[in-house]
């Protein structure tokens, strides 16, 4: 029986986006200066892939760009270099959880968006994931309008959240989550607001 790499989940070390800018692209920003929007799914109006400082507006970019960061340079050790959003296809964002489903669900959800059609079948971010929901709830985001959503995660958690859902009126279990896929300025207020 061939053995599974086990894959570090959290060693600490400083991280860095580096070459990554997987938010850019997948993630709704409300504040964009000049009163714009950027969509979820379209690179921003201000990043220039090819320059060797891709966010032409860096030093003056909104309040929930300075402020956002993925699971993989927030928690410092969540993977390799390899499993970084630009490389392994998949962008995880570390969602606090509602103060009722903490106790069983843990501290904090996952929410996945693909950086690339298709990543999620790709081998590397499929084992990827599958090891992260061993361990967290993860909530994969996909479909042109990210509408359709893959609950993941250890049994017990599933289940008991799936309980607690029931129990509260919830039809579904992204339901703890109240909206399906927030913007990164909901998302920064929620988090600003906890701390």
């Amino acid at each position: 029986m061939k053995r599974k790499k086990k894959l570090p989940l959290l060693k600490r070390e400083d991280r860095t986006c580096g070459e990554c800018f997987a938010c850019c692209y997948v993630l709704a920003i409300q504040d964009i200066p000049v009163g714009k929007v950027k969509p979820a799914g379209q690179d921003c109006p201000h990043l220039a892939r090819e320059s060797e400082h891709p966010c032409s507006i860096y030093a003056e970019r909104p309040r929930t760009c300075v402020d956002y960061q993925c699971a993989w340079v927030r928690e410092a050790g969540f993977g390799d270099v390899e499993h970084r959003p630009d490389k392994i296809g998949v962008l995880f964002t570390p969602r606090d959880n509602k103060w009722e489903v903490e106790p069983f669900a843990g501290p904090f959800t996952l929410i996945a968006h693909e950086t690339r059609a298709g990543a999620y079948a790709e081998e590397a971010a499929a084992n990827f994931m599958e090891h992260v929901a061993g361990h967290f709830i993860v909530l994969a985001f996909h479909g042109p309008k990210l509408d359709k959503c893959r609950f993941m995660g250890p049994a017990n958690k599933i289940l008991a959240v799936s309980e607690w859902c029931q129990e509260h009126g919830y039809s579904q279990p992204t339901g703890i989550l109240k909206g399906a896929t927030p913007s990164l300025d909901d998302q920064m207020r929620r988090r600003r607001s906890l701390v």
